[in-house]
């Protein structure tokens, strides 16, 4: 059966595929949570953590855009 050389490389030394992929996937989480937790928090959250910036020191992660 034939198998690609990144196949082949993948099952002699999978911990750094599986650390990129993971690595990957953690980073597109990351950035898509941090681009929309402001309009999450603008739009559902805006009663409950109205008081969040004041309590973390007007973080800017919490701040509305």
């Amino acid at each position: 059966m034939f198998y690609s050389p990144d196949l082949i490389f993948f099952i002699k030394n999978p911990f750094s595929l599986w650390f990129f992929s993971v690595f990957f996937i953690y980073m597109m989480t990351s950035t898509l949570f941090h681009i929309f937790l402001p309009f999450l928090q603008k739009k559902l959250f805006s009663d409950q953590f109205a008081s969040l910036p004041k309590q973390f020191g007007n973080s800017k992660m919490f701040m509305p855009p």
